[in-house]
Formats: C-alpha cells, sequence, structure tokens
C-alpha cells in the first residue's frame, strides 16, 4: 500500500512550505494530497511513478500530483515547493493568461508518459539561480514570519509562478510545440468564452 502524505502534516501553519533536501536518497512510492513542485538543484537520479521512469537532472523542474519517488540517487538535490491550490487566496485566473501557465502546471504532467518526460522544463544555470533566488525569499519570510509575512510569501510564489510559466513558453523541447499550442488554445477560450469560438480561430 502506498503511504500517503497528508497536508494536515505539512501544510498546517501555512498554505505553502519548502522543503530543500541536500542530499536526496532513494525513497519508496509515496503518494500525498497536495501539489508538489520539484527544482532540481544539484546531481542526477531517476524519478519514478507507478508505470514509469525518466531520469533527471540540475535544472528538471516538473509538477508532481500522484504518487511518486526516487532511485539511482547521484549527489542528487532538490527543492519541494508544497502548496494546495485551493487554499491559496491567489488569483489563479490571472496566472491563467501567463504563456505557458496551462503547459507546465496542467498538460506537462498529463502529457508525461506519452513524451517520455521530453516535455519537461529544463532551466539553464542562470535561470536555476533566479529560481533558487524567489524560493529563498519565500523561505526567509516563512522563516522570520515578520508582520505581512503571509502576503511576501504568496508574491513571492506568484513570482515563481510567473517565471516557471514564462520559462516553459520559451522552451525548445521536441514536445513543447504540442503542449504549447494546447496551452494557448486553453487560455483563449477561458479569455474569450462569452464570444462566438471559431475552428480556425483557435488553429
Amino acid at each position: 500500500m502506498t503511504h500517503i502524505l497528508r497536508s494536515s502534516n505539512y501544510l498546517s501553519t501555512f498554505s505553502i512550505r519548502i522543503v530543500r533536501m541536500a542530499a536526496q536518497t532513494n525513497t519508496d512510492l509515496h503518494g500525498h494530497d497536495f501539489k508538489e513542485l520539484v527544482i532540481i538543484t544539484n546531481g542526477r537520479g531517476v524519478h519514478f511513478c507507478r508505470d514509469e521512469s525518466n531520469p533527471i537532472q540540475a535544472g528538471d523542474c516538473f509538477l508532481v500530483e500522484g504518487a511518486h519517488g526516487y532511485r539511482d540517487c547521484t549527489s542528487l538535490s532538490l527543492v519541494n515547493v508544497l502548496f494546495k491550490p485551493a487554499r491559496l487566496p491567489l488569483p489563479w485566473q490571472e496566472a491563467h493568461k501567463l504563456p505557458g501557465y496551462h503547459a507546465f502546471f496542467g498538460l506537462e504532467p498529463a502529457f508525461r508518459k506519452k513524451h517520455n518526460f521530453s516535455s519537461r522544463l529544463r532551466l539553464a544555470p542562470n535561470a536555476l539561480a533566479i529560481v533558487n533566488n524567489i524560493i529563498g525569499s519565500i523561505e526567509k519570510e516563512l522563516f522570520e514570519r515578520k508582520a505581512g509575512f503571509e502576503f511576501l510569501a504568496y508574491s513571492h510564489f506568484m513570482g515563481l509562478v510567473g517565471f516557471l510559466s514564462r520559462e516553459f513558453d520559451r522552451g525548445k523541447s521536441l514536445s513543447s510545440p504540442e503542449i504549447l499550442g494546447l496551452s494557448r488554445v486553453i487560455s483563449y477560450l477561458e479569455q474569450n468564452y462569452t464570444e462566438p469560438i471559431r475552428v480556425n480561430e483557435l488553429v
């Protein structure tokens, strides 16, 4: 039976949590009732789910929603950003307008097996450094808990979502044109649902 990690244990005091794994070891298959954004900061290994496994390395970023684990870890370091969208008081509809948002946070996980993980986001070193800085800002607010830390932590998290969405939109993987095309169709439908929709416009 797969072990389930509960948000009541990990997100009980705030709806975002940063977990750094300086030396990620092999872990068995486990699930959770929250979303987990994974950023690989160093090394390499294999990320696996129930019916697929994929090599990972520094710079890889991906969203985990179901059961997963790690094996063959070699100097593997990563950051997990845990969150539950329904509990975040954020303007998610505005995020939907971002190029790459639907692609990275919705379509890539769904297409991951079909594309053999070739659709993942792999950040260049300079982009990975920016992501690390944003995550560091979230950690600082959550650790110090000064007046207004909630507002600032959420704002930094929105910056992280926006940055990753735009980076995915710039991606050059073999699978990204298909995913990005569908993402733009979804965004168009969301922003024009009150108007007549023509197939040639979607194309």
